[in-house]
């Protein structure tokens, strides 16, 4: 059962059912500290959520939109985010160790500092991402598109691992 609280008095809102939010509109809400692992959110809006240190590990975010999203040290380990929508969203310190983000568009999303250990990246859209400091060692980036303003860790050379510039 997850809680939706009132951001200023800490009210319970709503109760949701983790198990039953496949194609749900989450849109807007403080989930923050939600722990939702291995929950089914696939097709679900999460625009402008808060999701910051949720326990997101080895849920199934497939074809999710998470657009403007604060996703700030959230534990995404093992996570299903094919397709997914994270235009703008805010990553920074998130563990994505072994998460498959294959064809994903993290357009302008701000992964600074996180945790892409052995994640598939594989045609991700990473225009105007911020990597960072960014912890890459083994993530796939076969045809993930990036340009010029991409931010990678220093001395990470993407091409190198199949990334593509485009301009």
């Amino acid at each position: 059962m997850i809680r939706i609280r009132h951001k200023d008095s800490g009210t319970v809102l709503h109760e949701l059912d983790a198990e039953t939010l496949e194609g749900a509109n989450l849109d807007g809400l403080n989930l923050e500290d939600a722990n939702l692992p291995a929950a089914n959110l696939r097709g679900a809006t999460l625009r402008e959520t808060i999701l910051t240190r949720a326990r997101l590990f080895t849920a199934n975010l497939t074809s999710t939109i998470l657009t403007l999203t604060k996703l700030q040290e959230a534990n995404l380990r093992g996570a299903v985010m094919v397709g997914s929508q994270l235009l703008r969203a805010d990553l920074k310190g998130a563990r994505l160790t072994c998460a498959d983000l294959f064809n994903a568009n993290l357009r302008g999303a701000k992964l600074c500092g996180a945790i892409l250990l052995s994640a598939d990246l594989r045609g991700a859209d990473l225009r105007d991402v911020d990597l960072e400091h960014a912890k890459l060692f083994g993530a796939k980036l076969s045809q993930a598109l990036y340009n010029r303003d991409t931010r990678w860790p220093t001395g990470f050379n993407p091409e190198e691992h199949g990334a593509l510039l485009v301009e």
